[in-house]
């Protein structure tokens, strides 16, 4: 018996389709477990709204977690005219911030700017809301 060439074209079309199909599964599969390791390493930025009491006679700026994610207090810095600034006690000083918490920073000129950073544990850091006292 002998093999005509519209034979072997077939063969070697149905040859080159299943390896197109199994090259199609492993970029799939490897490209599903790129997403998921990656979507470990870095986290949700949270959504949270803040509201702020400035006292101009004693220059304190009272900071209040006003509803949405609670955030850990570890991953929330707030910095003031390029510095981190000091809340003095509650959930802010340690464990986690949530709604109706209170930050007093204390010595924040009339002028300043507050910045509330939220920084994810990796290379990812942003900016969850600022208070610039133009904006009272």
């Amino acid at each position: 018996m002998t093999q005509n060439h519209s034979d072997s074209a077939f063969a070697l079309a149905v040859g080159l389709l299943q390896m197109g199909v199994v090259l199609l599964v492993l970029s799939a599969a490897l490209g599903a477990g790129i997403h998921s390791v990656s979507g470990e390493l870095s986290e949700r930025v949270p959504t949270a709204e803040f509201d702020y009491e400035y006292d101009g006679a004693t220059r304190t700026l009272s900071i209040t977690h006003d509803g949405g994610e609670p955030i850990d207090a570890a991953a929330l810095r707030v910095a003031s005219a390029g510095d981190e600034a000091a809340c003095r006690g509650g959930a802010w000083a340690s464990g986690r911030v949530n709604a109706e918490d209170t930050c007093v920073l204390e010595g924040v000129p009339s002028n300043g700017t507050v910045r509330l950073v939220w920084d994810g544990g990796g290379p990812e850091s942003a900016v969850l809301d600022v208070w610039a006292a133009t904006r009272r």
